[in-house]
């Protein structure tokens, strides 16, 4: 069967099926929501990519994850996979911010559990060296945002960047 993924039932088209050049433009906190399994700290990890603009804006993709650095959790799995390096075991924060800039490879699929298709990060991994995106200069973070801003002006103790080896960890 054939499907046409340009009307995804939420008026909003899926990021294109295939593999991308990327870069990391935001990382955004959800905290308590409501999961099947329970109310859970959720981390939307959100790129722009290297394919066909539409409406002349870049088309993003975006990864959910439970807000865990765990040795099993998909995130911890997800930032491993994005720079080929494990994390040290016993390291249980991560300063997600870190991300933002970040460039990466990425293949995005499509699922569709009922009637709406969802385009997902399947696979992610270094980028090539010499990829030229950028972060747009007109991208407003999500929590840069007036509706969103917060106090933000403290950083957790033990979240700072680690600069010796050029990965945020």
């Amino acid at each position: 069967m054939e499907l046409d993924t340009t009307d995804t039932g939420g008026g909003w088209t899926p990021h294109d099926e295939g593999q991308f050049a990327a870069i990391c433009v935001d990382v955004i906190e959800h905290p308590k929501m409501e999961t099947q399994w329970g109310i859970k700290d959720k981390v939307q990890v959100m790129f722009i990519t290297d394919a066909p603009f539409r409406d002349d804006n870049p088309q993003s993709v975006s990864a959910w994850f439970t807000a865990s650095m765990h040795p099993k959790a998909r995130l911890r799995e997800f930032v491993e996979a994005w720079f080929g390096k494990k994390l040290p075991k016993d390291q249980t924060s991560f300063d997600t911010d870190v991300l933002v800039g970040c460039k990466a490879t990425i293949q995005v699929i499509h699922n569709t559990p009922g009637d709406t298709t969802y385009a997902n990060i399947n696979t992610i991994m270094k980028a090539p060296r010499g990829c030229k995106l950028t972060v747009p200069e007109d991208y407003e973070r999500h929590k840069d945002r007036a509706e969103n801003r917060e106090s933000l002006d403290e950083v957790p103790a033990g979240l700072a960047k680690d600069d010796d080896d050029g990965l945020p960890w």
